[in-house]
């Protein structure tokens, strides 16, 4: 197993292109002797092998008491939106083949901004209309020829088995509607459930070694750690002592099971371990039996397949628009935010427009833009760096097998434009990584100049689907303070972008849908929605409708897309005058 150990020299690391640095100053010479201190009490505390288990699990995290309110309130409006599922219905639910579409009351020829109306039917395995709501469903329109497609406005739940989606027509030509069944509402609620009373779905790893012994124990955000004892590899205490790395401080909790002959402080590698986390969901899924197919297209039943749509302009938003800058909504009420033509995003929320190269250059001179997150947000990264110009280099840290992913660095010597990636905090999925190169993001914000030459780019869902809700708040709490203490330090302010989830067909299992991510996205817009000057982009409407298909990594045709928008706000103070 040595051998094949990911490593990182922590000092290469550090002198590679003076990486996310603030320049030295008293107040930083403070926190940094601060630092060391408390570096040191942790050492001494863990090498002592008296491990404490002071911290609640997740479900019992205590809230400040700014925060309690508003997180009862966003669990509550979550449970009131939630269908009413009961025994009964759960041994009828929805079936996909059953159910149908059609266009509501079609013409023989629609103008653009004109409103299209479809009307979905859902039926159990008795062909019978249900009696509730409570599907997933994804509406949106499509004409492939001119490569423009947009999601529903809205989408009408009328709790009777019957829905309707709303759209504007965009632009000219035919139109096609569709509809993805993605989970029935008795899928959904099994789905909730296990996610809310199991907390553990998924197994984490990590590598603890003197240079001479090797041993690896499981890991979670939960003291409850399940041990599949046949596993390959494990290594664990009789007694299940566990080693403590939460941090009450960002909201994390994180335990390991204490090895057999090492301290906690020989911890020095992490992964996610896909197959032994197969085995904690079957023995934590015993009892539940519960089964998700992949989503299928509803049928159109109508007589009007497609709508003709007749305009003198090729397209059009049909609204008048606000020029790209903090303090707008993800989308308007009732509005998508947005639609394709020609794989081209006509944002619906404000005045988006394409930049050239050259201006692209010249808005982000002198900037360092910042990204944390997953690897949804890295490709932000990847994006950039190849697509800035030939200036741009990326400085890249290897290690024995190659660059490492939890830290991406490129610069632009001749502009001084900077970019950096840092992956979110644990828990993280993925291959072995040295723990001593993963950061919180609240530290990483911290760490931030702020200021009008600091752009800062978040997102965190990807790898918190196998969490709870009330976990992913916790966590969401500290960063959303530190996003203010960011703003607060300079008078200029930063840009701080907010990247929603986006869709993307995963495996279908209890333990991670497109539910899960639905469920996350909505509840970290509800918490930053009043954050004053932090702009949330809608990717999920962005990867929705669009005609590349569903995919955790969009195209690198959606990723220009959402580049876009990021630059129509960093830029919005160049770009409005156009």
């Amino acid at each position: 197993m040595a051998k094949n150990m990911s490593s990182i020299d922590v000092k290469d690391l550090n002198n590679s292109a003076d990486v996310w640095r603030r320049k030295p100053s008293m107040r930083g010479l403070i926190m940094w002797l601060v630092l060391v201190g408390m570096a040191y009490l942790i050492v001494t505390y863990f090498t002592t092998g008296h491990v404490k288990l002071p911290h609640p699990l997740p479900s019992q995290r205590k809230f400040s008491a700014r925060m309690l309110g508003s997180v009862q309130n966003i669990i509550s409006n979550y449970l009131a939106q939630l269908p009413n599922v009961t025994p009964a219905t759960l041994s009828n639910p929805t079936v996909a083949g059953n159910s149908f579409f059609y266009i509501q009351y079609p013409k023989a020829s629609y103008n653009v901004c004109d409103q299209l109306a479809l009307y979905i039917e859902a039926r159990d395995n008795t062909n019978k209309t249900k009696t509730s709501g409570g599907d997933f469903l994804w509406p949106y329109l499509q004409t492939a020829s001119l490569r423009a497609s947009t999601p529903a406005d809205e989408v009408i739940d009328h709790g009777n088995g019957s829905y309707t989606a709303l759209f504007t027509l965009h632009w000219a030509g035919e139109v096609e509607p569709f509809v993805w069944f993605v989970l029935s509402s008795e899928q959904s609620y099994s789905v909730r459930k296990i996610r809310d009373q199991i907390p553990y779905r998924f197994a984490y790893d990590a590598i603890f070694t003197d240079d001479q012994t090797i041993e690896v124990t499981p890991c979670h955000i939960t003291k409850d750690i399940y041990v599949d004892k046949a596993a390959k590899g494990l290594s664990f205490a009789p007694k299940a002592e566990v080693c403590d790395f939460s941090d009450p401080r960002i909201g994390s909790t994180w335990y390991c099971l204490k090895p057999k002959t090492l301290s906690c402080s020989n911890r020095s590698q992490h992964r996610g371990n896909i197959e032994r986390g197969n085995s904690y969901l079957q023995q934590a899924l015993q009892d539940e039996k519960v089964s998700l197919a992949k989503p299928e297209m509803l049928k159109n039943t109508g007589q009007v397949r497609t709508v003709k749509v007749m305009s003198e302009v090729s397209d059009s938003a049909c609204l008048d628009l606000p020029p790209c800058d903090s303090g707008l909504p993800p989308k308007r009420a009732n509005h998508a935010a947005g639609y394709y033509f020609r794989d081209l995003w006509k944002s619906k929320v404000c005045l988006a427009r394409e930049l050239q190269l050259k201006e692209t250059i010249e808005c982000l001179r002198n900037k360092h833009l910042f990204f944390i997150g997953d690897s949804t947000i890295r490709q932000w990264f990847v994006y950039l760096v190849s697509h800035l110009g030939k200036a741009m280099k990326e400085y890249k840290i290897w290690t024995k097998e190659g660059v490492i992913q939890m830290h991406r660095h490129a610069f632009d010597k001749v502009h001084n434009i900077t970019l950096d990636f840092r992956f979110h905090y644990y828990p993280i999925l993925g291959n072995w990584l040295n723990t001593t190169t993963i950061y919180s993001a609240i530290d990483l914000i911290d760490s931030l100049p702020g200021g009008r030459d600091t752009v800062l780019g978040f997102t965190m869902w990807a790898h918190f689907t196998y969490t709870n809700l009330t976990y992913y708040l916790s966590r969401l709490e500290p960063i959303r303070d530190a996003m203010i203490r960011l703003q607060e330090r300079s008078a200029g302010k930063a840009t701080v972008i907010i990247k929603s989830a986006n869709t993307g067909i995963l495996p279908y299992t209890p333990e991670i849908t497109e539910l899960l991510s639905y469920d996350l996205d909505q509840t970290m817009r509800v918490f930053f929605r009043d954050v004053p000057d932090v702009i949330i982009i809608d990717v999920w409407d962005m990867t929705l409708s669009h005609g590349g298909r569903y995919n955790v990594h969009p195209s690198k045709l959606v990723i220009r897309e959402e580049i876009k928008m990021v630059l129509n706000f960093v830029c919005s103070n160049t770009t409005t005058g156009h």
